[in-house]
């Protein structure tokens, strides 16, 4: 008997031990609303040694301010204080302030009253130099909207370019609106698919894992890529598990652009750029448009600027979704779990959420 009791309270402590590990919101302390700090209570949610983002860009920073409708937005062209670049003997090829300026607009914003970049060029335009994370792992999440990538050309127009690697082998990875390609110096790999809605914002997030290396011979990088929560493309499907020996990783987000690298047809169309998420943890808060994540499909981003164990504080973003709008709230941690059912939270609107960014070189938060 004593046997079985002792039996029993392992197994209650090892069930109690299994559900604290989980991810578990308990609530807030006020509804969400642009600019304002809401703590978040919970279990599970695990440490984040540099709470903000490295950068988070949505252009309602002061750094903005002198910058008018249609002003050219300075791209960091030439930047070459990154190791990386003698494995990028292409980066600045061809990517000049000319050919690729960017301009702020808020005719075409995705949120009423706030800034985007505006690329109106024949060959489109670029925001350059996002910059390294610091280590193995990047996630980058932004929003992109075009009335005619896909109905001009959608098989060249680049959207982003990414490195993850060491200092002898380098991987890059580019997407475009219906594949993504992966070169691992000398493989490539490719992924396939329609990625892209002409007519309305399109929501892009890209986790790179460039532990163990990147590059030929094998190993254990790893890629995935989602289009509006939607898993597309990963290193599973394309056989991005690759890997080099010997020197410091890197992983890098050089671009994100609507860009056609074939000069000879440069027909890209108007493309609008908004709230840029760069991060080296896939940790993050998320406001979400269903009450189960594996449903939600709209979702917006929140800003975090403290984060425990058992207690998150972030900065409300409300982005696209409207006051009294029903969102539910889910918290990630550095593995990726999270609430697979959200907690309803109720909306207001603020002023918009305070970016740190800055023209032509962006603060990094975090670092």
């Amino acid at each position: 008997m004593l046997w079985r009791l002792s039996m029993s309270m392992l197994m209650a402590i090892l069930l109690v031990d299994n559900v604290a590990a989980q991810v578990q919101i308990s609530g807030v302390d006020r509804g969400f609303q642009n600019g304002t700090t809401v703590t978040i209570d919970g279990l599970g949610f695990g440490t984040k040694a540099f709470p903000a983002p490295r950068l988070w860009d949505d252009l309602n920073s002061p750094a903005y301010d002198g910058f008018g409708h249609g002003d050219v937005f300075p791209t960091r062209d030439g930047d070459n204080d990154h190791p990386q670049d003698s494995n990028a003997p292409q980066k600045d090829a061809g990517y000049s302030e000319s050919s690729l300026a960017s301009v702020l607009d808020s005719g075409n914003a995705r949120v009423d009253g706030r800034y985007v970049y505006a690329f109106r060029s024949n060959q489109g335009g670029a925001i350059k130099e996002l910059g390294d994370v610091g280590g193995d792992f990047l996630m980058v999440d932004w929003w992109i909207y075009s009335d005619a990538i896909m109905s001009i050309n959608p098989g060249t127009t680049k959207l982003g370019r990414f490195w993850a690697g060491s200092a002898g082998t380098a991987g890059r990875i580019t997407i475009y609106p219906e594949r993504i390609k992966w070169d691992a110096y000398p493989d490539e790999s490719y992924g396939y698919g329609s990625w892209f809605v002409d007519g309305v914002w399109n929501h892009y997030r890209l986790l790179v894992d460039s532990s163990g290396g990147l590059g030929p011979n094998g190993g254990h990088g790893t890629i995935k890529f989602y289009w509006n929560n939607t898993l597309v493309a990963s290193g599973s499907d394309l056989s991005w598990t690759v890997g080099v020996s010997g020197g410091p990783n890197y992983t890098w987000a050089e671009t994100i652009q609507a860009w056609d690298y074939h000069n000879s047809s440069p027909h890209v169309g108007p493309t609008y750029v908004s709230d840029i998420y760069l991060d080296n943890s896939q940790a993050r808060v998320v406001l979400g448009d269903a009450s189960t994540w594996s449903q939600v499909q709209h979702y917006e981003l929140q800003i975090p600027q403290d984060w425990q164990p058992q207690s998150i504080q972030v900065t409300g973003n409300l982005g696209s979704f409207t006051p009294g709008e029903s969102v539910w709230l889910y918290v990630v941690d550095a593995n990726g779990n999270l609430n697979e059912n959200g907690l309803a939270v109720e909306t207001d609107l603020g002023p918009p959420p305070e970016g740190p960014g800055q023209p032509g070189q962006p603060i990094t938060s975090g670092s």
